[in-house]
């Protein structure tokens, strides 16, 4: 349904991205972790599906939280999902 409205909204949208949506096996480190969470694979579905369909206007990512993941994955997705957020433009 939020796709939907996004698609057919005809205004500017700005997305604020919570990293911690992500399952803490992909994105170990946040404060707020969310077992059950989702995947890279869904999110970037997502972003693909609505990239041609809205008036984006800018975006922003929180919740890393880089001291809770010394392996730094989470860090690098992080960077993975911004790179999708500016390939919407």
């Amino acid at each position: 349904e939020l796709i939907h409205r996004m698609k057919n909204a005809n205004a500017p949208i700005f997305i604020t991205f919570d990293l911690d949506f992500y399952d803490p096996a992909y994105f170990p480190g946040t404060g707020t972790p969310e077992p059950g969470g989702g995947s890279p694979h869904e999110i970037f579905s997502i972003f693909n599906e609505i990239k041609n369909d809205i008036n984006l206007v800018g975006f922003d990512a929180l919740e890393l939280a880089p001291q809770f993941d010394s392996s730094n994955v989470s860090g690098v997705l992080a960077a993975k999902t911004l790179r999708e957020l500016l390939l919407l433009f």
